[in-house]
């Protein structure tokens, strides 16, 4: 039996939206526990129109009952800020078998949003999840993921589930400083 928790990330925005300076706050919170996914997905589409604004992205994680810590986890569905669906990320014990680079939604030099220590950060990718031919052994779901530069000297290996379209202008300081980090 499964249980589906159903989150949503917000971000903190000044009053000028036209200039947005990343890091931006973020915070995560619990809108409730289904009994089936659908149920949940109707509590998305139901939040959005009576109460949520502020909404970055929503998730699904999809919890299975009567498991051990660690053994419970069967994958997490994403969902942008108008419900639509934008990925799954699987339980890291399933193989990763690589992804071909044109089945990839991003391309390096790609700028994008995603949470990292509860920030809404503004990155550049800097290289794909690795294709079918690149595999060396066998790897499992966390090798799935992007690698983003972020800031003046950080980087993250993020899902493409958890990769978003920019939502605000790009400013030319952001654009000059994550360009010289390709």
């Amino acid at each position: 039996m499964n249980v589906y928790a159903l989150k949503y990330w917000s971000v903190d925005l000044n009053e000028d939206k036209r200039r947005i300076d990343y890091p931006i706050l973020a915070s995560e919170s619990t809108l409730g526990y289904f009994s089936s996914i659908k149920l949940a997905r109707s509590a998305i589409k139901a939040s959005l129109q009576e109460w949520i604004t502020d909404a970055h992205h929503f998730r699904i994680e999809t919890i299975v009952l009567d498991k051990p810590y660690g053994d419970c986890d069967e994958g997490t569905t994403i969902y942008n800020n108008k419900g639509n669906f934008i990925g799954q990320i699987d339980p890291e014990e399933i193989p990763f078998l690589g992804v071909p680079s044109e089945a990839c939604r991003y391309k390096k030099g790609d700028f994008v949003e995603f949470i990292y220590n509860d920030k809404l950060q503004l990155g550049v990718i800097y290289s794909q999840p690795p294709s079918p031919e690149q595999l060396p052994f066998d790897l499992d779901q966390s090798d799935n993921c992007y690698l983003v530069n972020f800031d003046l000297d950080n980087h993250a290996h993020i899902p493409e589930a958890l990769l978003f379209k920019l939502s605000y202008p790009l400013q030319d300081f952001h654009k000059e400083v994550l360009l010289k980090r390709l």
